[in-house]
């Protein structure tokens, strides 16, 4: 029900001013989400770490003029080119040294400095959700259920308790939309026939109730007893 009323959780209490010490902030994600870093202009670029674009969201520059030193993983890189909602529980479990100490995609910092801040963000294909799903779920999937997706994420969070000094940011995967142009009939058909002809009214339905469920402070981090992970909706 997208007028459910969600209890997020509330950071009035914490100061607003850039951090007195710079800090390494890691952004893992593809397309929107370099769009959302980049200066508005033209569209430049390699695999989807925007110098600027057309959507562009200016982010980036954000973060730095407040003390943040920004990083990116994205296509092209083994830390950052899978990003599915599937994806995450086994990046972070075998790769979480490789990605606080991410620099530029797969390059490491020299140093032994490491990442404070970890962004990650899905896809929007990732809200394509097929069903409900069975409680309690299968972390590992495949099926995009609701239920599984819950199942993976709350296995995540085993992880993010490893990790106490450092700030997991979940950025929710942006919606899906209608195409701008008509779909031929022979695609429509061949998509029925196959079973994969999307409802975009019913999975859309299903991605705000998951969205809601991580921001939820009654749902995704509900007990869990650190304050590392935060939900950016």
């Amino acid at each position: 029900n997208p007028h459910t009323t969600v209890q997020r959780l509330d950071l009035s209490s914490y100061s607003n001013m850039p951090p007195a010490k710079p800090r390494d902030l890691l952004f893992i994600h593809h397309s929107c989400g370099g769009q959302w870093f980049a200066p508005f202009g033209s569209s430049e670029g390699t695999n989807s770490i925007c110098k600027s674009d057309p959507n562009g969201g200016n982010l980036r520059a954000l973060l730095k003029q407040n003390a943040y030193r920004v990083h990116e993983a994205a296509y092209g890189s083994r830390i950052g080119q899978n990003t599915d909602v599937f994806d995450w529980l086994p990046k972070f479990r075998t790769q979480m040294d490789d990605i606080l100490r991410c620099d530029h995609q797969d390059t490491l910092y020299s140093d032994s400095r490491r990442n404070q801040v970890v962004m990650f963000k899905s896809c929007f294909p990732n809200n394509a959700f097929r069903g409900e799903g069975m409680s309690p779920g299968n972390p590992i999937g495949p099926d995009l259920t609701v239920w599984n997706a819950k199942a993976t994420y709350s296995a995540l969070l085993d992880e993010f308790r490893k990790q106490p000094g450092v700030l997991f940011v979940c950025v929710t995967a942006p919606p899906l939309a209608s195409k701008q142009y008509p779909t031929p009939l022979w695609r429509q058909i061949a998509r029925r026939l196959k079973g994969t002809q999307r409802d975009l009214a019913e999975s859309g339905r299903l991605a705000r109730q998951f969205n809601q469920w991580l921001s939820d402070t009654n749902g995704w981090l509900k007990g869990y007893p650190l304050k590392n992970v935060v939900v950016f909706d």
